[in-house]
């Protein structure tokens, strides 16, 4: 984790000195001063910008890892309050369309995985294949017309409360939920074939004792780690959706910054994402070894 996260640290300054405009011109101005030779040059000792860029980095970095950003020029206020006030509300939207996601593709892979080639198995590639083709921008914006404007049933005004969180969240998970329904299917095709699966249905156990004492464990435990993942890049993914539903968590936050060269706020969510990433795909890992005994014996055996 620590050497990903220097690496992003490193990308995520060096993109705000790469942009159109010297940086400290454009501090200059986003704070409301006068852009003259004088005066920039004195805003640029005052901010430090003066000095090389390693020693500019060090010195941002030596903050960054208290989560100190500085403050964000829109809005005037510290980074790291503006973020922690809307992160729960992007907590929310993640968490909920994770959930929606692991519900789908295990309502949809696994009838589909004990019935081959059946009914229900052709109509659920199809919902596979068209769930994948569809932008999640125009599904979005579809739900967004049906459900707020067209029927009314869900508010469109910019808040977090009550269950306005379904929308972004189904539009967010029903693409990754297509592609993990096909994989919970060829998980359960393979394990319905192994030997003990036909063991326990020659001995007469009925089909749910076979499915979540034998099957369901060992059918889904090479997942956990793509679910894990994809919690992350659900993360990342939530920006569009944000913006569109004017969601109001981080990622809705950075676009506006991004539009308004908000150096501090940009930098400050691609490090935060980065640690959050890295944390839920670690909390996969540790919590995968757990389970699986071949992980631990495999951990064991190295360190002997």
């Amino acid at each position: 984790m620590v050497p990903l996260l220097i690496g992003v640290s490193i990308i995520s300054f060096g993109l705000s000195h790469l942009s159109p405009g010297k940086v400290g011109d454009l501090l200059l101005r986003q704070s409301g001063g006068v852009t003259s030779s004088e005066s920039a040059q004195r805003f640029k000792q005052e901010l430090g910008l003066d000095k090389p860029l390693p020693v500019q980095y060090l010195h941002w970095l030596s903050k960054a890892v208290r989560l100190e950003f500085g403050a964000s020029f829109s809005t005037g206020e510290s980074v790291r309050q503006e973020m922690l006030k809307r992160l729960p509300a992007t907590l929310k939207l993640t968490v909920t369309a994770f959930s929606i996601m692991i519900g789908l593709s295990l309502l949809v892979g696994i009838p589909a995985g004990l019935r081959p080639g059946g009914l229900f198995d052709h109509i659920s590639r199809l919902f596979s294949t068209t769930a994948i083709a569809l932008p999640n921008y125009w599904l979005g914006m579809l739900l967004l017309y049906l459900f707020g404007v067209h029927w009314k049933i869900f508010s469109i005004t910019g808040d977090a409360s009550g269950w306005r969180v379904l929308l972004p969240a189904l539009t967010l998970a029903i693409g990754m939920s297509a592609v993990y329904s096909r994989l919970v299917r060829e998980r359960f095709l393979e394990v319905f074939s192994q030997d003990y699966i036909r063991t326990a249905q020659a001995k007469g156990l009925a089909l749910p004792a076979i499915l979540f004492r034998h099957a369901f464990k060992n059918a889904l435990m090479p997942l956990v780690s793509l679910w894990g993942m994809s919690l992350g890049y659900m993360l990342g993914g939530s920006l569009l959706i944000e913006t569109i539903f004017s969601w109001p968590g981080v990622a809705n936050f950075a676009v506006q910054a991004v539009l308004n060269r908000d150096f501090p706020v940009t930098q400050c969510y691609v490090v935060l994402m980065a640690l959050i990433f890295s944390l839920s795909n670690l909390t996969v890992d540790v919590l995968q070894t757990l389970a699986d005994p071949k992980l631990r014996r495999n951990v064991q055996a190295k360190k002997v």
